[in-house]
């Protein structure tokens, strides 16, 4: 990136030159001769979803209720700045989306979210949203309490699965499994369920390599197989 700073304009420029990705798609000689669509040209298909967008727009807008919820997701923001994702930014895309579609900013009731800055923040500004507590981020607390009573035991196979990722330990793996390591991630709040339930699975996988390839490649299992079933089985 530092020696190719424009890497992504070049990329996409050409992408569209050599696949026709872009509205220019509908002028390619082959296209017309796969499709049995009446023929039109690139500036009319862009001014027709031009169009479709706006009523899109009106009906979004006679739909949505006198008052309602917001629940954002950074995976779907379309923030102007996609390196700025603070507080203001995404207070400037709700006032930017409320007013694109006529609601007033007391149209917004309250923001369900988890206990980030960010969603702290917006709840805190003046004539603020009132944020409600996500149910899902308080369990998955509850259920890192839960776990903190196996804290090692998840270290152990966190390191194990970590060694089976590398490319000896995958090539060593798939002679007895096709099944692949699972890491555990602390954004992904089922992770460590799903880490320790494959780790059952591919235990006796592992122990099917012998133990000299075990210990040559440093690729212990873990000695509480047992612990690891009763883990998965209480996680469930």
């Amino acid at each position: 990136m530092r020696d190719h700073p424009d890497y992504e304009r070049d990329a996409r420029d050409a992408a569209r030159a050599q696949n026709a990705l872009g509205f220019q798609l509908v002028d390619q000689p082959l296209v017309h001769q796969n499709t049995t669509l009446s023929p039109i040209s690139e500036d009319t298909l862009a001014l027709y979803i031009s169009r479709i967008a706006k009523v899109v727009e009106q009906l979004v807008s006679r739909l949505l209720p006198d008052s309602f919820g917001l629940v954002p997701t950074v995976g779907f923001l379309s923030v102007e700045d996609e390196e700025d994702l603070s507080a203001q930014s995404l207070f400037d895309l709700i006032v930017d989306t409320l007013t694109r579609y006529r609601k007033l900013w007391e149209t917004v009731k309250f923001m369900v979210g988890d206990n980030c800055s960010v969603n702290q923040c917006i709840g805190r500004r003046e004539g603020a949203i009132p944020l409600v507590g996500c149910a899902s981020h308080r369990f998955n607390l509850a259920v890192q309490d839960f776990l903190k009573s196996e804290a090692k035991l998840n270290a152990k196979i966190q390191a194990l699965m970590t060694k089976l990722r590398t490319i000896k330990g995958r090539a060593l793996l798939r002679r007895v499994s096709k099944l692949a390591p699972l890491l555990r991630n602390d954004t992904r709040w089922s992770s460590t369920y799903a880490m320790v339930k494959r780790y059952v699975c591919l235990e006796p996988a592992i122990s099917q390599l012998g133990h000299g390839v075990v210990v040559d490649y440093d690729l212990q299992p873990t000695t509480s197989a047992s612990r690891a079933r009763a883990l998965a089985r209480a996680a469930q």
